[in-house]
């Protein structure tokens, strides 16, 4: 059996990486998003009631 080289290019690598950097990203601007969600619906009441750590343990 004929042992092939391992290709040169860094098209895969690259894409791979590109890929990883844009799921960051994608997961930093959700987690921008559900904080704003949190602080409007806290500001209009729909959360006036704060969970503690403790209480969510509880029931989750």
């Amino acid at each position: 059996m004929k042992r092939r080289m391992p290709s040169l290019s860094i098209d895969l690598p690259m894409s791979v990486l590109r890929h990883k950097l844009s799921q960051e990203q994608e997961r930093k601007a959700q987690a921008l998003r559900a904080v704003a969600n949190r602080n409007f619906l806290n500001g209009i009441g729909k959360r006036a009631f704060q969970w503690t750590p403790e209480e969510v343990a509880r029931f989750y």
